[in-house]
């Protein structure tokens, strides 16, 4: 009889184990999830040029500063007055962006570190409350979600940008030269 309880007891804690297994599999594969996600966000923000939006950047500024401080008539060319209007916007555009970049790649580390932390101390038993567990989950996904809807339109806008510049740079280039030769 004791034989029979021995080997129902064991039979019953090695259900439940396996079934805690398969529940922290669950939750270990969900958090795997997410860090492809954040994997797959952060190559995004890593494909932007940015030491050229930097370099960039620096000419616009230098560009600009040359014309606040520069006395001159504006021409009438309604061309060039739209390529000079955008290449104002680029350069507040791009000093913002630049910006935050760094706060960017910064959100996205975190959330990568999170869920690492969140998944070892699942798989380590140090946490084990299944309701805490799920909303930890649920904070991370929510905040990876953040990340994805603030980010991908700065990484479009900082293209854009860069693919602006190049269009006008060169009219408002030739401009300021004109300005230093007289």
């Amino acid at each position: 009889m004791k034989k029979v309880l021995f080997i129902t007891a064991l039979v019953s804690i090695s259900f439940l184990y396996s079934c805690m297994n398969k529940e922290t599999k669950v939750k270990v594969d969900k958090i795997d999830g997410l860090l492809t996600q954040v994997d797959s966000i952060n190559l995004e923000l890593k494909k932007v040029k940015i030491d050229s939006l930097k370099l960039v950047y620096s000419i616009t500024k230098l560009n600009t500063d040359f014309f606040k401080n520069t006395n001159f008539d504006m021409p009438e060319d309604k061309s060039f007055l739209k390529d000079f209007g955008a290449y104002g916007l680029v350069d507040k555009n791009l000093k913002r962006l630049l910006k935050n970049y760094k706060k960017m790649d910064a959100d996205i580390e975190y959330s990568s570190n999170q869920l690492v932390s969140l998944k070892y101390d699942i798989k380590k038993e140090l946490l084990t409350d299944n309701d805490t567990i799920n909303r930890y989950i649920f904070d991370e996904e929510a905040a990876l979600n953040d990340i994805r809807l603030n980010l991908l339109p700065k990484i479009k806008l900082l293209n854009r940008q860069l693919n602006l510049y190049n269009k006008v740079h060169k009219s408002v280039e030739d401009f300021k030269k004109s300005l230093e030769e007289n």
